[in-house]
């Protein structure tokens, strides 16, 4: 769920987003049986996620701060990484060292995101695989993203 490109992009926007807006689409036309009870069991698995992931965010922000970086250089570090022929020659050692440090605990922190991630979404009785199949049908049907936003706001 969170990937390390998510994440450098996501330090810059600590927006947090509503169930409608955070899972991908997919082709229309497939549709998933749910009760009330799944749905709220869902929703509360959904406010679950979204704290860990913005604790997650905070904690990274932190870890890229403690390396003596902000989170507009580590994004950019970030990006150059993605293009080895310019990071090589843009980054000091100093820096090629505070990127390396603030990537390797963003790393760790993802992996103890995940796991939590997991825990929370099957402690209410959800198989990851059927929240996963949820999640696509609240994107595809606007009634059931109604009673999510519903059951969120209770």
């Amino acid at each position: 769920m969170l990937g390390s490109t998510m994440v450098a992009e996501a330090q810059e926007q600590q927006q947090q987003p509503s169930p409608d807006q955070q899972m991908p689409a997919t082709p229309e036309g497939s549709t998933v049986d749910v009760d009330q009870e799944e749905l709220e069991r869902f929703a509360n698995a959904f406010l679950a996620v979204q704290e860990i992931q913005d604790q997650s965010r905070q904690e990274m922000a932190e870890a890229i701060e403690q390396e003596g970086l902000t989170i507009e250089e580590y994004n950019q570090m970030f990006r150059q990484q993605q293009q080895p022929e310019a990071a090589e020659s843009e980054m000091s050692p100093e820096q090629q060292e505070q990127f390396q440090q603030a990537d390797a605990r963003i790393d760790e922190i993802e992996q103890e995101a995940q796991t939590e991630i997991e825990n929370a979404i099957t402690g209410e009785g959800i198989e990851l695989e059927r929240f996963e199949q949820l999640w696509v049908a609240i994107q595809q049907d606007p009634e059931l993203q109604q009673e999510v936003q519903q059951i969120l706001q209770n």
